[in-house]
């Protein structure tokens, strides 16, 4: 999926951190939630 997304975005500024697009950026924080979430949504039930 990310380099999916890199292929579309392209590299508009390489010489600065993208906060959002880059690895470890915030793209990665909610892939990483939504992983968690989906993991261990059985067990609480709401």
């Amino acid at each position: 999926m990310r380099e999916k997304m890199r292929a579309h975005l392209g590299n508009k500024h390489r010489d600065r951190f993208d906060i959002k697009a880059d690895e470890g950026g915030i793209t990665d924080i909610e892939f990483i939630t939504q992983y968690l979430v989906l993991r261990y949504a059985h067990e609480n039930r709401s």
